[in-house]
């Protein structure tokens, strides 16, 4: 096992790269999200150390606004990819069920604003 003490603020601080290079799922599913790490990067607050740079979690907000950018319920392309993952499990169509919310983002200032519906989950399809 690899320690790091001299970055263990940073690892608490900061949201890795570790799902944008392996990407992220559950329940047996796992979709691709290296775009829209990278995309999400560009726009936000971001913690720099040990050569990279990183989205910062160091603020309760900027911590939010990840866990909803990248959540299936709250981010329609989230969602639709994990669907169309889920297809190949099933072989049945199921993106369809995303489809006409591909485009639907809630961020936290969003949902302070206004309550807004949870968009349909692949995670939670029961």
């Amino acid at each position: 096992m690899e320690r790091d003490y001299c970055n263990i603020f940073n690892r608490f601080t900061s949201y890795g790269h570790e799902e944008e290079k392996e990407g992220m799922g559950e329940h047996g599913i796992k979709w691709r999200i290296d775009d829209l790490y990278d995309e999400f990067l560009k726009g936000v607050p971001a913690e720099i150390w040990d050569g990279g740079k990183y989205i910062s979690l160091s603020e309760a907000r900027d911590a939010a606004n990840v866990i909803l950018h990248f959540a299936p319920e709250t981010n329609g392309e989230v969602s639709y990819r994990g669907f169309k993952e889920l297809e190949k499990i099933t072989g049945m169509a199921l993106a369809d069920l995303a489809e006409k919310h591909r485009f639907c983002a809630h961020g936290l200032f969003d949902l302070l604003d206004q309550p807004k519906r949870l968009l349909t989950s692949p995670c939670w399809s029961g």
